[in-house]
């Protein structure tokens, strides 16, 4: 049996048995027993997909980089640290100041690398941190909105979901930076509901704080939050004057976290953050580098992230919603889900992982049905409801397994990764690697990553070769045997 393979039976057999106890616990009413199994199974499945020993590709490695970069100079964003040359702001992919995503998540990874190293399993922690976090919330929202077994269904769904735990692992684009932002959106949203049920002052100044902070994780999503919030406000009928105090405290909460960046980088970087505010304007009407879909593109995603039976929870939570108006619980699971359903459809750019904001509420929804289904089947013995709570639940728990890839083969540390050492003893064997630049290397962000030499992906040009060696540079280039030195 292979590490790899005993691994994967390891975390199954961890991820059974607490999934039995957890059963066992609720049927007991023990729900705070129950909740720290479900955290468990979340952890074992994030423990297992976060231990691959490199660095993936689009968007980890450039975020990685940047993050250690950060160790030094945490209000200077760098990618290509020592540049040879610069291709310039638009070339955010190769890059010296790098504002490309906001600064939250990176800082969150530069702090733990700091503290417990440069590695890895550092970089990740703080991801696996808020995602147990996230799951732990839904269970609360699931006891407030519903009651606790909905919430412990709800945080168990999310304990398995997929796309959450490859988010969390750096597998899935947007790694790091969309798991600050779907927890950040989320604790913003547990304020909502608490202010949609007791409207207080204080919910609304703690909207704004983690709106700010979900906007210094990923930008302009962040916005969705205040829409949610006024359309659930506005639905409920509250009071004019309550609504535009509440708005007053959440926008300058939201201000007050946010602006100093803003004008911090506009003041620092010019040329670099007018380019990044035109690519966050462009992406509302047109797609950035071709994440493009149907207006249907999103209803098609929802099968695959959340199961095949989510659009039957999703049409009776809307009856219901028509039926209990002005519920808080239903008004809230409707606004939740459609505002951003809706407004992400219209948008030209669109990626699976832009819908994760909206996350905790199909958790709930789907968590609600499955127990009124279960309940249903328990009273009257009708199959069909039984059949229908064990698909809601299992569907979802396949497609997790299925993204987890708990018993594909995989490389933990793949050749490239050792291939990467060898070219540093190479190049450090030469001299300080301070002045050493290499040219059409296929992995430049991991190898700067790991070594700190300044790396391409292209080949200079043999007048721009001679200037750097007059500069006093050492020019390598990758070949099949190695660096080659010009």
């Amino acid at each position: 049996m292979t590490p790899y393979s005993l691994q994967s039976w390891l975390v199954l057999a961890v991820v059974c048995a607490a999934c039995a106890a957890a059963w066992l616990l609720v049927g007991r009413r023990r729900y705070a027993p129950a909740l720290f199994c479900i955290l468990l199974t979340g952890l074992a499945l994030r423990l297992f997909a976060n231990a691959d020993q490199y660095l993936h590709p689009w968007d980890e490695c450039y975020h990685a980089l940047v993050a250690k970069n950060l160790m030094s100079h945490p209000l200077e964003p760098t990618l290509v640290e020592r540049p040879a040359f610069d291709f310039g702001p638009e070339a955010w992919c190769c890059t010296h100041i790098w504002l490309h995503k906001p600064p939250l998540a990176l800082w969150l990874m530069a702090g733990s690398m700091r503290i417990f190293g440069l590695s890895e399993w550092a970089l990740r922690l703080p991801s696996l941190l808020l995602s147990l976090v996230a799951i732990g919330f839904t269970w609360r929202m699931g006891r407030l909105l519903f009651n606790a077994e909905v919430g412990l269904l709800a945080a168990f769904l999310h304990a398995v979901n997929g796309k959450l735990i490859e988010l969390a692992a750096g597998r899935e684009s947007s790694d790091h930076v969309e798991t600050c932002h779907v927890v950040m959106f989320q604790l913003a949203m547990w304020f909502v509901v608490l202010d949609w049920k007791k409207p207080e002052r204080r919910y609304a100044v703690w909207i704004g704080v983690f709106t700010g902070l979900a906007f210094l994780s990923k930008w302009t999503p962040a916005f969705f939050i205040p829409m949610i919030w006024l359309g659930g406000m506005l639905s409920l009928k509250r009071k004019p004057g309550q609504i535009l105090v509440q708005t007053a405290l959440l926008g300058l909460a939201f201000v007050a976290i946010a602006l100093p960046w803003l004008v911090y980088i506009y003041h620092r970087f010019p040329v670099e953050s007018r380019q990044l505010f035109a690519g966050i304007i462009k992406a509302g009407h047109n797609a950035i580098e071709n994440h493009t879909g149907a207006c249907f593109f999103y209803l098609d995603a929802i099968r695959i992230m959340f199961g095949e039976a989510v659009y039957l929870p999703i049409l009776l939570g809307g009856i219901v919603a028509w039926k209990k108006f002005p519920s808080v619980t239903w008004v809230g699971m409707a606004v939740w889900l459609g505002l951003p359903l809706l407004l992400l459809s219209a948008a030209a750019t669109k990626r699976e992982t832009y819908l994760l904001i909206a996350a905790p509420a199909f958790f709930l929804l789907t968590a609600y049905w499955v127990r009124w289904s279960w309940l249903r089947f328990r009273r009257y013995r009708a199959y069909g409801w039984g059949l229908l709570a064990l698909l809601l639940l299992l569907l979802p728990l396949r497609y997790g397994a299925e993204r987890t890839k708990l018993f594909v083969p995989r490389e933990r540390r793949p050749e490239w990764r050792a291939r990467i050492d060898r070219y540093e003893q190479r190049i450090r064997a030469d001299g300080p690697i301070e002045k050493a630049a290499l040219f059409l290397y296929d992995h430049p962000n991991e190898m700067m990553f790991y070594t700190g030499i300044t790396t391409y992906g292209v080949l200079a040009d043999d007048q721009k070769i001679e200037q750097l060696k007059a500069e006093g540079w050492r020019v390598y280039v990758a070949t099949g045997g190695g660096p080659e030195r010009r």
